[in-house]
C-alpha cells in the first residue's frame, strides 16, 4: 500500500460488497460498496484517458461532496493525473489564476460552480453529467481492473492550494508517499473500524478531512456519508438516518452543535437541570454520561462515538462540555504541507488542552523562537513552480510550520498561536491572541472575537523567524455582539480585569456584519478584519463617494434561471415574472428551488412563491435565508416491523377473504414482476376507493407485504383520525401532497425506496368520474423521473362498479388487474415525455392503443 490507489485496492480486497460511500441524488440515497466504488474509478479514469488526460496533467476538481467527487478523485490519480482539489467557495478569478498557474488539463465541476467557470480554453464537465459519460465507455474487463499505469510512491498526487490565498496562490505539492504515511500514521492514533459510519460536512478539499475523513476510514472499512447541503436540520437528520458514529469537524462547527443543543435546553426551560448534570457527568464513566444525555444522544441519532476534532484552536471548555455528553473529543494538530496530521490524541489518552503526541513517522522539535518545525515522510517537499517560497518554508530540512508551541515532558504539543498572529508590544512583551479570544468567548454577551494587533506607527521589516514587531501597536478587540453594543465597553471592562496588565484589550470595535469573513474550515480571516479597520479608519477623515460601477455579468440566480428557462440571460430582469415571464410551471419551480438550496444551502418553500413571483422576490427570500416548509406530517409508525406484521396479519385474515368473497378477482401480467427485484413505482388508474385494496390483494405475497399508498393528503388527513389511521395500518397509506409543498411528499418518496418499499400512485390525482381514464398529471412524470425507481403499469378495471360513492362496503362484482412490463426513465428525461410514456402504457393495459 505505497500509493492512494494502493489503499483503496486493498480496502476493495478485504471490503469488496460493503457500502463505503453514501450520498444523496435528488429524492434517493445512493450506496456504493467498495468494489462499486473501485470499479467506477477505473471507468474514470478510462474516460479521463479518451479526453486526453495523460500521466502528469493537471486536473481542477472544484465540486461538492459527493460519492462522483470520490470516484473522481480516485479515477484520476489511477490515471496518474495530479489533482488540484478546490474549495467550493473559490472566487472564480482565484480558480482562473489556479488554472493558469498549473496548466490545467481539464476541470470537473459541479451544479454550484458550472455557472462561475468561464474560460473556454480548458474543457470543463460536471460532475453530475460524469456518471452518464463514463458509462459510454462500457463495463470495464475484469482482467483490466488493475493499474493502468504505474504509479509510483514519488509521483505527485495533488497540489493543494489553501483558500484565501491572494496573489499569486502558492500550491502545497503532495506526494503518493506523503498522503499514504500520513492516513497509515493517523490509523495507528485511531484505528479505523468497518462498523465506523462517518458524516462528512468538512469539504474533501482540505487535506484534514481528505486524509481523516475519507481515505483513513476507507483503509478501516467504514462507511462515509456525504449529507445533501450543510444545514442543521438536514445534518441532524443524516445523524438518525444513517446512525452516524463519528465526524471530523473544526472547533466553529462543533460550537455550533452545541449552541444548538443548548438552545433547545433553553425553550424547554431545563437549564438548571443542565447545569446539575454538567456537574455531575464528570465522576462517572462514559457510558453513564450518555445515559445521562440520552435525549441530546437521541437528537443525534444515538449511535455517536467519538468527534474528532481539528483545523484551528479548540477551547478546552469546549471539549470537556462534550466529553461530558459521553462524547470523547479526539484533538489533532495538522498542516496541508504535512498532509496534513502533524499530532492528534488517541481515544484512551486525551487531554483538552493539549493536540496530542506526534503521530508515527513525525518529527517535532521547537525552534529557538517558539516555532514548531517538523519533519517526515507527509511533509512536502515544497511548492508548486515557486523554489522562493519552498526555500524560505524550510530550515536545514525542518519545515517550518508558522505555529508557535511546546512540547511537554511527555511528548504531548501545545499550542500558543501563529507567528503572524503574535503581538510584539513595544515593550518587547510578546502577546498571544488565542488567550484573549478564549477569555472574551466564555463571556454570553459575546457570539465571537478576534483580537489584533493594530498598528499605531509604521512597521519594522524583520525575518519570517521572528514575528513582525511594531514600533507602537494596540492590542485590540473585534467583537461579534449577542447584546447590544452599548454593553461592548462594560465586557471590555470584565475580561480585562481577569487579564495579566500587558494582556489588556486597549480598544475594540464592534463589528457591523452578521459575521466575520471566514475561510472554509470556518477559521477568520484575520488579515480582512485588520483591512477592514484601517479602511473604516481612513475613510472616516477622508470620505469619497465612488459611483457604482456598472456590471454586465449575470447573478448566480439569474444564470440558474437562464438555465431551467432557456431565457436568454439579458432578457430576465428583476422584476421578470417566474411564472408568466419566465413559463415556469409548478414542477420547473419545484426543480428551480431545489438548485438553489444545493448552490446556496438552504430550505426555500415552493408553496411561497408562484407565478406572480418575481425574480427580485425570490432573490430577497435567498437573502433571508429561506422560510420553514409547511409540509403535509409524515407517517413512520406504519413502517414500524410489529405493525406490518400486523398489517399483513390482517390483510391475510380479514382483509382480502372479505374482498374475495365479494368481487370475483381476475389478475394477469404478473410475469412481468418476475425479474425485478424492487423497489418500484406502481402506477395505476384510479377509480374508487377499493383500488388500493384490490391491487394489494393481485401483487405476489411478497411484493404485497413492502407497498406504500399514496393518497391525497387533503383527502386522507381530512376524515376522522380513526379513517385515516386505519387506511394507513390496513394499507401502509400515507399523505401526498398535490398543492403547495410536494417536495417533502417527495423526499419521503425517496426514503420509502431506498429502505425497500415500493410506493403505488395514481396519476390522475383523483378518482375518475367517468369510469374512464383521465389525463395524467405530470407530477407522475416528476415522480418517476426523479425517484430512479422502474414503473410498473397497473390497469384496474370494474372497481368503479364495484364499490359506489359513499358505500362502506363493495357489492357483488368482476374486477380485474392488469401488471404491465416495467418502464425505465433516463435522469435527463422531461417530465412531460415520462408522465405521457406511463399513461400511454396503463392506457394500453385497458386496450385503448398498442401495449
Amino acid at each position: 500500500m505505497s500509493t492512494i490507489v494502493g489503499l483503496l485496492e486493498e480496502a476493495e480486497r478485504k471490503f469488496g460488497g460493503k457500502t463505503a460511500l453514501v450520498g444523496r441524488q435528488g429524492y434517493r440515497v445512493d450506496r456504493w460498496s467498495f468494489s462499486q466504488l473501485w470499479n467506477r474509478s477505473y471507468r474514470v479514469a478510462a474516460w479521463l484517458e479518451q479526453e486526453g488526460v495523460s500521466k502528469g496533467d493537471r486536473v481542477i476538481l472544484w465540486a461538492h461532496n459527493s460519492p462522483s467527487w470520490v470516484a473522481a478523485f480516485f479515477g484520476g490519480l489511477r490515471l496518474g493525473a495530479i489533482l488540484v482539489p478546490l474549495d467550493i467557495g473559490s472566487s472564480p478569478e482565484f480558480v482562473d489564476r489556479v488554472r493558469e498557474q498549473t496548466q490545467a488539463k481539464l476541470t470537473l465541476l459541479s451544479d454550484a460552480t458550472a455557472g462561475s467557470w468561464s474560460n473556454s480554453d480548458v474543457p470543463a464537465v460536471r460532475l453530475e453529467d460524469l456518471e452518464k459519460l463514463i458509462e459510454k465507455t462500457g463495463p470495464p474487463p475484469q482482467e483490466n481492473l488493475g493499474e493502468p499505469l504505474n504509479i509510483e510512491p514519488q509521483d505527485v498526487a495533488e497540489v493543494i492550494y489553501t483558500s484565501g490565498t491572494t496573489g499569486d496562490p502558492k500550491g502545497v505539492v503532495l506526494t503518493h508517499r506523503n498522503i499514504v504515511a500520513n492516513v497509515l500514521a493517523s490509523g495507528k492514533m485511531v484505528p479505523g473500524k468497518p462498523s465506523y459510519r462517518l458524516l462528512s460536512i468538512l469539504p474533501l478539499s482540505h487535506m484534514l478531512e481528505q486524509t481523516v475523513g475519507l481515505l483513513a476510514p476507507l483503509v478501516g472499512g467504514a462507511s462515509v456519508c456525504y449529507p445533501q447541503s450543510r444545514r442543521s436540520t438536514v445534518i441532524f437528520r443524516a445523524f438518525k438516518d444513517h446512525r452516524i458514529t463519528t465526524m471530523v469537524l473544526v472547533p466553529q462547527v462543533l460550537q455550533l452543535m452545541s449552541n444548538a443543543i443548548e438552545t433547545r435546553v433553553k425553550e424547554q426551560g431545563k437549564e438548571r437541570t443542565w447545569r446539575f448534570l454538567h456537574r455531575v457527568a464528570p465522576w462517572l464513566p462514559m457510558r453513564l454520561r450518555r445515559r445521562l444525555f440520552a435525549p441530546v444522544h437521541r437528537q443525534l441519532g444515538g449511535s455517536l462515538k467519538f468527534i474528532i476534532c481539528g483545523g484551528a484552536y479548540l477551547d478546552p471548555a469546549l471539549a470537556r462540555n462534550w466529553e461530558n455528553l459521553g462524547v470523547p473529543v479526539v484533538q489533532g494538530y495538522g498542516t496541508t504541507e504535512a498532509a496534513p496530521i502533524v499530532s492528534c490524541d488517541t481515544l484512551s489518552r486525551r487531554k483538552p488542552e493539549s493536540v496530542g503526541k506526534a503521530v508515527p513517522g513525525v518529527e517535532v522539535k521547537i525552534a529557538d523562537s517558539g516555532e514548531i518545525l517538523i519533519r517526515g515522510d507527509n511533509v512536502t517537499s515544497g511548492y508548486w513552480q515557486n523554489p522562493q517560497a519552498t526555500q524560505d518554508a524550510f530550515d536545514d530540512g525542518w519545515y517550518k510550520t508558522g505555529d508557535l508551541g511546546f512540547l511537554d515532558q511527555e511528548g504531548s504539543l501545545y499550542l500558543k498561536g501563529r507567528v503572524k498572529d503574535l503581538i510584539v508590544l513595544s515593550s518587547g512583551l510578546n502577546v498571544y491572541p488565542e488567550d484573549i479570544e478564549t477569555a472574551l468567548g466564555k463571556h454570553p454577551g459575546i457570539a465571537d472575537a478576534v483580537v489584533l494587533g493594530l498598528p499605531q506607527g509604521s512597521p519594522i521589516e524583520s525575518p519570517r523567524e521572528s514575528p513582525t514587531a511594531l514600533q507602537d501597536v494596540q492590542v485590540h478587540a473585534v467583537l461579534l455582539m449577542r447584546e447590544g453594543e452599548s454593553a461592548a465597553g462594560d465586557i471590555v471592562e470584565q475580561v480585562n480585569a481577569g487579564l495579566a496588565s500587558y494582556q489588556r484589550i486597549q480598544g475594540f470595535t464592534v463589528w457591523p456584519e452578521e459575521d466575520f469573513p471566514r475561510t472554509h474550515t470556518l477559521k477568520v480571516r484575520k488579515h480582512l478584519v485588520l483591512e477592514k479597520l484601517q479602511k473604516d479608519k481612513s475613510s472616516e477623515t477622508a470620505p469619497v463617494e465612488q459611483p457604482e460601477a456598472p456590471t454586465t455579468q449575470a447573478s448566480p440566480l439569474v444564470r440558474l434561471l437562464a438555465r431551467f428557462t432557456q431565457v436568454p440571460e439579458q432578457n430576465i430582469l428583476t422584476s421578470s415574472r417566474l411564472g408568466i415571464d419566465l413559463g415556469l410551471d409548478s414542477l420547473g419551480l419545484v426543480e428551480v428551488l431545489a438548485a438553489v438550496e444545493n448552490d446556496r444551502d438552504i430550505y426555500l418553500d415552493e408553496s411561497q412563491v408562484g407565478e406572480e413571483t418575481t425574480v427580485a422576490d425570490l432573490e430577497s427570500m435567498i437573502d433571508q435565508g429561506g422560510q420553514a416548509s409547511q409540509a403535509s406530517p409524515q407517517f413512520e409508525w406504519p413502517l414500524n416491523p410489529f405493525v406490518t406484521t400486523g398489517r399483513t396479519i390482517s390483510q391475510t385474515l380479514l382483509v382480502f377473504p372479505i374482498i374475495r368473497a365479494l368481487v370475483s378477482q381476475k389478475v394477469s401480467g404478473k410475469e412481468n414482476l418476475k425479474d425485478l427485484t424492487g423497489p418500484v413505482l406502481f402506477a395505476a388508474n384510479h377509480l374508487s376507493m377499493l383500488d388500493t385494496p384490490v391491487v394489494l390483494a393481485a401483487l405476489p405475497r411478497g411484493w404485497r407485504r413492502r407497498v406504500a399508498a399514496a393518497a391525497a393528503a387533503h383527502l386522507l388527513l381530512g376524515r376522522r383520525r380513526i379513517e385515516w389511521m386505519s387506511a394507513a395500518f390496513f394499507f401502509n397509506a400515507f399523505p401526498f401532497s398535490q398543492t403547495g409543498s410536494i417536495r417533502p411528499s417527495m423526499e419521503y418518496c425517496g426514503r420509502l425506496l431506498d429502505q425497500g418499499w415500493s410506493v403505488l400512485i395514481y396519476p390522475e390525482g383523483a378518482r375518475s368520474g367517468t369510469g374512464g381514464m383521465d389525463a395524467f398529471k405530470s407530477g407522475a412524470g416528476l415522480l418517476a423521473v426523479e425517484l430512479r425507481a422502474p414503473v410498473v403499469p397497473v390497469f384496474l378495471k370494474g372497481t368503479g362498479e364495484a364499490m359506489e360513492r359513499g358505500k362502506a362496503l363493495p357489492r357483488r362484482g368482476n374486477v380485474e388487474v392488469r401488471f404491465g412490463k416495467p418502464l425505465n426513465f433516463p435522469p435527463d428525461t422531461s417530465y412531460a415525455d415520462a408522465t405521457a410514456s406511463i399513461e400511454s402504457a396503463v392506457r394500453a393495459l385497458g386496450g385503448e392503443g398498442p401495449e
